[in-house]
């Protein structure tokens, strides 16, 4: 089968390598969205994605069309029987949808219809759910409603975080997009969502920011959500500090203190406290706690800012 991958993500580089090592496919082409400006200078820059695409793969046509009838036009071109999203970022319209032969399928992390949306893995962690998973559905014009090809429920490790379960999931899900095109060559037809559906949004950037209001629980919650990326954050004396990686302390300060307990950095919850292990203080490199502790010359009282 002639294939195209869709992606904005790292997350689809698994079912890259599945595919282009599988004899009865062929990756005709891969599509991406369009660079953004970032930084200081607003200069245009590929995503992930696009840009591991460029340097690994520049004989691979890679479009990256700015609208539906743009993408339209990519799949008239590349031709593909099928095309696989992964972490896209975006909704097709059904224009699109239907150019290819079989259409377009999606490898979506969780076990839908729970947990629709870009953020379901954050979600499941924040919503203390007790297990992971992954689908692969026939995409539709909704978000995430499409019949559902095939699923799998993964055991996630309770120490792993938001970005390594991702990567779990995507290696895991590599293999059931394999069993879906083999599928749907074989003219097997997906199986309409069943249940009540939840929603997973975007993380907002309000949703980073230390949050101590949930105790210890809530605090373990939110940064195993968002470590390594996009990074809960801190204010103290006046800077933002990333955590990068972090664990509950065995101790407890009160909410908001910020403390050196035998050569360890400690954040106070009220009810327990948070071990930072790794951060990236502003305008430096990432630290580990210890090494942050050598220069910070933590006073008795000082605390983060809430």
């Amino acid at each position: 089968m002639k294939i195209t991958l869709a992606s904005s993500s790292l997350l689809a580089l698994p079912t890259f390598h599945a595919l282009r090592n599988n004899s009865n496919h062929e990756i005709v082409g891969l599509i991406s969205t369009p660079d953004q400006a970032k930084g200081r200078s607003k200069s245009k820059t590929p995503n992930d994605f696009a840009q591991w695409a460029e340097a690994n793969y520049p004989n691979i046509a890679l479009e990256k069309p700015v609208n539906n009838d743009e993408l339209f036009n990519s799949l008239e071109n590349l031709n593909a029987d099928l095309v696989i999203a992964i972490a896209y970022g975006k909704l097709i319209k059904n224009g699109a949808l239907s150019q290819p032969r079989f259409g377009w399928i999606n490898l979506h992390f969780s076990l839908l219809p729970r947990w629709r949306g870009a953020a379901p893995v954050q979600r499941s962690i924040l919503g203390q759910d007790d297990s992971f998973g992954i689908t692969v559905f026939k995409i539709d014009q909704g978000l995430d409603t499409g019949a559902i090809f095939c699923q799998k429920e993964i055991e996630i490790d309770p120490d792993e975080n938001g970005t390594s379960i991702l990567k779990l999931l995507s290696i895991e899900g590599s293999k059931l997009v394999e069993e879906t095109v083999t599928a749907l060559a074989n003219g097997v037809d997906p199986i309409p969502q069943v249940g009540e559906p939840t929603l997973a949004p975007k993380i907002e950037k309000n949703e980073l920011r230390l949050n101590l209001a949930g105790g210890i629980s809530g605090l373990e919650r939110q940064i195993r959500a968002f470590t390594e990326d996009p990074g809960v954050w801190f204010q103290f004396r006046n800077k933002r500090h990333i955590i990068t990686s972090a664990k509950k302390s065995d101790g407890s300060l009160p909410k908001a203190a910020i403390a050196q307990v035998d050569g360890k950095l400690i954040i106070g919850a009220g009810d327990g406290a948070m071990e930072v292990l790794s951060l990236i203080p502003e305008g430096r490199k990432q630290l580990t706690g210890a090494e942050y502790l050598r220069g910070a010359r933590i006073e008795l009282g000082d605390s983060v800012e809430e």
